[in-house]
């Protein structure tokens, strides 16, 4: 992996400092090599390398012809793309996956997103034409932020970096905030700062001198596909999966495998093996103390395959780390397993720097138990509606409660209205505790903007009501959440995390299966498990969902206690202004502290407060540093003579 900054002054208006220097040190985790820069009439380029593919020289970027450009990621199968290049007449200087680019750009122009495949953010700036373009892979795997002065772009790969500008305002919006609560992460296009935005997967920003425009180049299939046999939809998965995986082993550096014990990187572990052979490197987590669950999963699956295995257990202690986790995230982010991430991340770069993981097969073919919980909810749907407003405004006048008493204050819902509030960290009607007055009103002031869009996608995909909840989870719960996470804690350990499950193909792939092959008869990722079972223990193929558990309502009497107590309690957070000061304290006291989800919301609470520290009180030119000190790389990196 990579990162990059820059920007393109489009028209004319005031002279900007030039701080690319500073932007690259703050994005040195992303690439530790010597940074490069290409600096022409009104655009600048900056790249910090991790080199994965063509090592040598030859692939240091920024890489240029006519033109300057960027690449944060990796294409696939860009070899043939590379050939027939050569046939019309280009000449590499290497083999670089992102030297093609250049040629590509030369060849075809804008069409040369629609050939590329992979993981990738984008940054070209043509001389010829004084025309800038910036992209963003399907999925939004890798990250890219991008601001407009009225004059002037300037992007980054992290928004650090981009802050780092003086032209970019620090200028929070509250009702992102509200946002980071309720649903744990900041939906894309928007941040946490007005005017600030993040380009959406699948989307393209053209920028020349009549200023910048973005369009979707990628959007997944809407038709569904014809009727075809259950064995036939299996045996095509299979096949994709093969080659995706295939077309991710290519690497001019040691590879390994995430293995966390669930079905999507057992099935990506065994799709390895079977291609590559035994020994292959295998990275799991654990929690100190516990030995059943993922971990013990891991381990069988580590040896049915022979690999060579790897663990970490993490304990209360791995919460000292959350200052840098913080800072690593650039945005306020409550989802609290950053933690094993980081670590299995810190893990796996001792021996490699290129791992393979599951991630996107819950999000592919529906395996989160809130797709099963739906279908439950959904049966009830055919009492009519007036009288399910009445049951559900009755039981919400009644105290808060969790069961049947939930599920009744939501009967008036549509199907992804009740996926959002089963996935919402606090809700509408709770949050309200935790904010100051003001904060209240502009959380009052009107819907959510999510919860706002939800009737008209209640219809579903191709008449599917149940295909809106994959739907919303792959174009904002799997880039702002999943990949967001993944990206940036595996980037804090210079390690690059590739996702076969997210191949184009298999995504195109699942958008047009029906839902009955995915949940099916109470059983998540049916056709998943069907064209694996053949790799993969009865253990394996027969285990629900489980995410990584951080026992955090036991932690709180181990450290997550007394850490949000000084961070939340103290006169800091209550000048802010955002949180409510007695909510907090009735939260934090022990003999009033309610189960369930509340340990989490003191988790994001504690995390938002070290955010608001690290970002809104600090000085811009302190921002390229966590606030607990310097970034150090990881010691693999260093002893690799980078340092």
């Amino acid at each position: 992996m990579c990162g990059f900054a820059g920007s393109f002054a489009y028209a004319d208006g005031p002279a900007a400092l030039d701080v690319l220097e500073n932007q690259l040190r703050a994005l040195r985790h992303r690439g530790p090599e010597a940074p490069g820069i290409w600096r022409g009439e009104r655009a600048r380029l900056g790249h910090q390398r991790l080199p994965i593919i063509d090592t040598s020289e030859a692939g240091r970027q920024p890489i240029q012809n006519e033109d300057g450009t960027v690449v944060n990621g990796e294409f696939y199968g860009s070899g043939a793309i590379r050939d027939r290049l050569r046939h019309r007449g280009h000449t590499f200087r290497g083999a670089s996956d992102s030297e093609v680019l250049v040629h590509l750009w030369e060849d075809v122009g804008i069409a040369a997103l629609q050939e590329l495949t992979g993981m990738f953010a984008l940054a070209v700036f043509d001389t010829r034409t004084r025309v800038l373009l910036l992209a963003r892979d399907r999925m939004g795997k890798k990250p890219l932020y991008w601001y407009d002065d009225g004059h002037r772009i300037v992007f980054a790969s992290e928004l650090k970096a981009l802050l780092l500008d003086p032209a970019v305002p620090r200028d929070v919006e509250e009702s992102a905030v509200v946002e980071a609560l309720t649903f744990g992460y900041i939906a894309s296009p928007r941040t946490i700062w007005k005017g600030v935005q993040k380009l959406l997967p699948g989307q393209r920003l053209l920028c020349d001198s009549s200023g910048p425009r973005t369009e979707q180049y990628w959007a997944a299939p809407t038709e569904r596909m014809e009727p075809r046999s259950d064995d036939a939809a299996v045996d095509e998965l299979r096949g994709l999966i093969d080659d995706a995986v295939r077309t991710r082993l290519v690497a001019d550096v040691p590879i390994g495998v995430f293995l966390s014990g669930g079905i999507d990187s057992s099935c990506v572990a065994a799709v390895v093996a079977a291609q590559c052979g035994p020994s292959i490197p295998t990275f799991s987590i654990g929690v100190e103390g516990e030995t059943e669950g993922d971990i013990a999963h891991a381990r069988l699956m580590a040896r049915h395959l022979h690999t060579e295995h790897h663990e970490y257990f993490i304990g209360p202690d791995s919460l000292s780390l959350l200052p840098r986790l913080v800072w690593g995230l650039d945005e306020p982010f409550f989802d609290p397993s950053i933690l094993p991430s980081y670590h299995v991340a810190r893990l796996a770069r001792e021996r490699v720097t290129v791992v393979l993981s599951g991630d996107g097969g819950d999000e592919m073919f529906g395996g989160y138990d809130t797709y099963r919980k739906a279908l439950r909810h959904a049966s009830g749907d055919w009492v009519p509606l007036a009288l399910r407003r009445q049951v559900a405004s009755a039981a919400r006048a009644l105290p808060l409660g969790q069961g049947a008493l939930g599920r009744l204050r939501q009967l008036d819902r549509g199907i992804l209205e009740r996926h959002l509030a089963n996935m919402s960290l606090f809700r509408p009607e709770d949050i309200g505790s935790v904010l100051t007055p003001d904060m209240a009103a502009a959380a009052a002031s009107g819907p959510l903007r999510l919860l706002a869009e939800t009737p008209s996608s209640q219809a579903g995909r191709n008449g599917e009501p149940f295909a809106a909840l994959l739907d919303y989870d792959a174009k904002t719960y799997l880039p702002d959440d999943v990949l967001t996470k993944v990206d940036r804690m595996s980037m804090l350990n210079t390690l690059e995390v590739r996702t076969p499950l997210l191949d184009q193909r298999i995504v195109e792939f699942s958008a047009r299966l029906p839902f009955s092959m995915k949940v099916r008869q109470g059983v998540t990722k049916w056709v998943l498990r069907e064209s694996t079972k053949q790799l993969l223990p009865d253990a394996i193929l027969s285990r629900g969902k489980r995410g990584f558990g951080i026992p955090l309502h036991r932690w709180m009497d181990h450290g997550l206690g007394t850490l949000a107590r000084e961070t939340l309690l103290d006169g800091g957070c209550a000048r802010r202004g955002w949180l409510n000061p007695k909510g907090l304290a009735a939260m934090l006291d022990k003999d009033s502290r309610q189960p369930g989800r509340q340990a989490h919301q003191i988790f994001a609470l504690t995390c938002l407060e070290l955010w608001a520290r690290t970002y809104v009180d600090r000085p811009r030119e302190e921002l390229h540093s966590p606030l607990d000190g310097a970034l150090e790389l990881h010691p693999a990196v260093t002893a690799a003579g980078v340092a």
